[in-house]
């Protein structure tokens, strides 16, 4: 079970080279050739049309966890100040080693890998732990059990999911997400690891993970798979923006240890057994804005009929084949006449689009991601890949 409130509608790319170091004997200079008559000029030829550039892959990196990622890159010069995407990572409040602080350090790492422009990882923008927002989520996941009850109703979590939305705002927060789960595993992974592993492998998990806001707080006790993350904005005009022609991944490029199934609640989005881990992109950039925020881009929401879906797969490495899977898109989105996708109110932002596979991956194999898509007719594209492990 996973649950977001929205208090708003709101490569590594390693070339080298190498040559031989060893000293080479020179040889006997040749004997001068005898000169020939110059040949006969050839007519030009057309030159041939320039090839358009490849946009959108990236290599990623091999690792879960590692920060094997730059993330004191300047900021984009086109993005506002109060716009422009973290990349300076702060300490978290959890004592080290301990579960909240294993979880803190996976969101923090994930977020920074996430890539929005191909030429650099600028990420969706760090977060900044507070004492106040780790305080608050604790106190939500004993107030409101219903966040993570797997036998609540739906009415029940509404209320609770609306009850944290107030409480978020009350401290200070009126854009606000809130997310929560429990989820029994059985794998031998600790809560700290396991937490926002299952969280971001569902909806909403999946758009919390790629949100633009800056503070957070996480409650994750040291024995339980029952977790809360919360995070918010003091003002929706500070989102965290990336540059324009930007876009937002997850799994990002080039993770392992991906979990194959999709931890969520699947049955409410239809699906009769449970599927895989939901693969996710979000277009959301300075000129994409999920929501209003004035004095970024157009200072308004784009409408998700400014964007439309042209192509989304998945498909495994090894045999070539696409996965079978259901795409999610929001209400309005156009949708290229190849593409079948279902408009799902189940997505909080226009920006969102999310595939989510009809049964569990394969474990301990690697997919690639393939996405294009047009936003206000400009041209998006990603192609990346990523490694599961049960």
């Amino acid at each position: 079970l996973s649950l977001l409130a929205v208090a708003m509608t709101a490569a590594l790319a390693a070339c080298g080279g190498g040559g031989d170091d060893t000293p080479v004997t020179p040889a006997a200079p040749a004997a001068p050739a005898t000169p020939t008559a110059p040949a006969t000029p050839t007519a030009p030829t057309t030159p041939a049309a320039p090839t358009a550039p490849v946009v959108g892959t990236s290599s990623g990196t091999a690792s879960d966890t590692a920060p094997t990622i730059n993330i004191g890159l300047p900021p984009a010069p086109t993005v506002p100040v109060a716009n422009r995407v973290a990349n300076t990572a702060t300490p978290g409040t959890a004592a080290a080693g301990t579960q909240a602080a294993n979880a803190w350090a996976a969101i923090q790492d994930w977020r920074s890998k996430m890539r929005t422009e191909e030429e650099g990882a600028f990420g969706v923008g760090l977060l900044t732990q507070t004492a106040t927002l780790d305080t608050l989520a604790a106190q939500l996941m004993t107030s409101l059990p219903n966040l993570t009850s797997t036998s609540a109703t739906p009415t029940e979590r509404a209320v609770a999911l609306a009850s944290a939305a107030q409480q978020m705002t009350d401290a200070g927060f009126p854009v606000s997400v809130v997310h929560a789960s429990s989820s029994t595993n059985t794998a031998g992974i600790e809560p700290g690891a396991f937490c926002p592993k299952s969280l971001f492998s569902a909806l909403p998990g999946v758009e919390y993970a790629t949100a633009g806001m800056r503070s957070a707080g996480v409650s994750v006790p040291e024995t339980t798979g029952t977790c809360v993350f919360v995070a918010g904005l003091a003002s929706a005009g500070e989102w965290q923006l990336p540059p324009t022609g930007s876009s937002s991944v997850y799994p990002f490029p080039g993770k392992v240890l991906t979990l194959p199934r999709y931890f969520g609640d699947w049955a409410s989005l239809g699906f009769t057994s449970q599927p895989g881990h939901a693969v996710f992109v979000s277009v959301a950039s300075v000129d994409a804005l999920p929501f209003a925020v004035p004095g970024a881009g157009s200072g308004a929401a784009i409408a998700a009929s400014a964007i439309t879906l042209r192509t989304f797969t998945v498909t495994a490495v090894a045999t070539g084949v696409a996965a079978p899977a259901r795409i999610l898109v929001p209400t309005g989105m156009a949708r290229a006449a190849t593409v079948t996708a279902e408009e799902s109110t189940a997505l909080r932002f226009p920006t969102s689009i999310a595939l989510i596979p009809t049964e569990p991956l394969a474990s301990n194999a690697l997919y690639r991601a393939s996405f294009t898509a047009t936003v206000n007719g400009r041209p998006v594209q990603r192609t990346w890949e990523f490694t599961t492990a049960d």
